[in-house]
């Protein structure tokens, strides 16, 4: 028996050759995942380049407009934008008590006669002193400035009833809201 050499040749079972092809197909499968991600980083690398390439080329553009600008010119604007801002701040904080005889002149009713007129513009308060030719038309005064509004608060008081002219004399003070003596922007 020794003269007989035993060549056995097992055929190789179903989950041999699935073994053998299944790690052939994951090596495939990671060999191209790995050039994937090589491609990718080196298309990150190639972009980062050009942007820091686009990056030096607008830097470039930012000194040379930088030295074309007179720097006398450049101070003159800034110091311009500067007195435009605080007249612009003036403005808004500024009075106009002239807006009053217009308001007055268009809120007054036609039976009714100021004599008097003083103004506080620290308290916006404005002092009237009138007559009216009868309580009929002062009540209708008293509605035209309280749904006015601009005005903040109507007193009303003082009344006398003249006997020669048959008119009502009565007192009114009327404080207006801030925003009716400013420019508005």
């Amino acid at each position: 028996m020794p003269d007989q050499i035993a060549y056995s040749n097992p055929s190789p079972n179903l989950e041999e050759i699935r073994a053998r092809h299944s790690n052939g197909f994951l090596f495939y499968l990671s060999f191209l995942l790995f050039l994937l991600v090589l491609a990718a980083y080196g298309g990150l690398i190639f972009l980062n380049r050009a942007q820091q390439s686009a990056e030096q080329e607008i830097l470039a553009q930012i000194d040379q407009k930088r030295q074309e600008l007179r720097p006398e010119l450049v101070q003159q604007i800034f110091s311009l934008e500067a007195r435009f801002k605080a007249m612009q701040s003036l403005i808004q904080k500024h009075t106009f008590p002239s807006r009053i005889f217009t308001w007055l002149e268009q809120r007054t009713h036609p039976r009714v006669a100021f004599s008097t007129f003083s103004f506080d513009g620290t308290t916006r308060k404005v002092a009237l002193a009138g007559t009216a030719d009868s309580l009929v038309s002062l009540n209708q005064q008293i509605g035209i400035f309280q749904q006015d509004p601009s005005i903040e608060k109507v007193d009303f008081g003082g009344l006398a009833f003249k006997r020669e002219s048959g008119n009502v004399a009565f007192n009114a003070a009327v404080i207006l809201k801030p925003s009716f003596l400013q420019v508005t922007p």
